[in-house]
């Protein structure tokens, strides 16, 4: 069982890696079009409308995106003040506790963006934007990240049941 885990997680890990890369990647456009926005208002006089719309998107789906890779890595806020002062044992149940909580929190918050985006699809939403972008676009790319964070405290549980390590380097894997 625990190589089981172990392999699924190193799984996880893989496919947390690339969605935190391609959240990279929406930065890196946001960057290029508000960059471009700027330039042509100074220098042309002209503006394009679906850069804000579109960089609101791509900053939600980014932050989505990358939420799980941040858990995993240990680079979310937690305190600490209590761990510090507590015997390994106690501190292990307690980010257990924590844990099971997280997951409960995510998934409710997966199960509300899953309706959200699934509404926007069925009944065939836009924004109110010139654009007029399907809203299901940007609310799937959430709703997957909510979900690998979802996968990812689970993930967590289980690395914690099993005695494992849960926080990892995954930039030098």
């Amino acid at each position: 069982m625990r190589n089981i885990i172990i392999t699924m997680s190193k799984i996880l890990d893989k496919i947390t890696v690339k969605l935190n890369e391609l959240s990279s990647v929406f930065i890196a456009i946001i960057t290029v079009f508000i960059i471009t926005e700027i330039i042509a208002r100074k220098f042309f006089d002209y503006g394009f409308l679906f850069v804000l719309e579109v960089s609101t998107y791509l900053l939600a789906a980014s932050w989505f995106l990358s939420a799980a890779y941040t858990l995993r890595t240990d680079g979310h806020v937690r305190v600490n003040v209590f761990i510090n002062i507590l015997n390994d044992r106690v501190s292990r149940i307690l980010d257990i506790i924590a844990t099971m909580i997280g997951i409960v929190l995510s998934l409710i918050l997966f199960r509300a963006v899953y309706i959200l985006a699934s509404d926007s699809f069925f009944f065939h939403k836009t924004s109110f934007s010139p654009l007029r972008a399907p809203l299901y676009i940007p609310q799937v790319f959430v709703a997957f990240g909510m979900f690998l964070m979802l996968l990812q405290m689970i993930m967590r549980l289980l690395l914690l049941l099993i005695n494992e390590k849960p926080d990892v380097d995954l930039k030098n894997k």
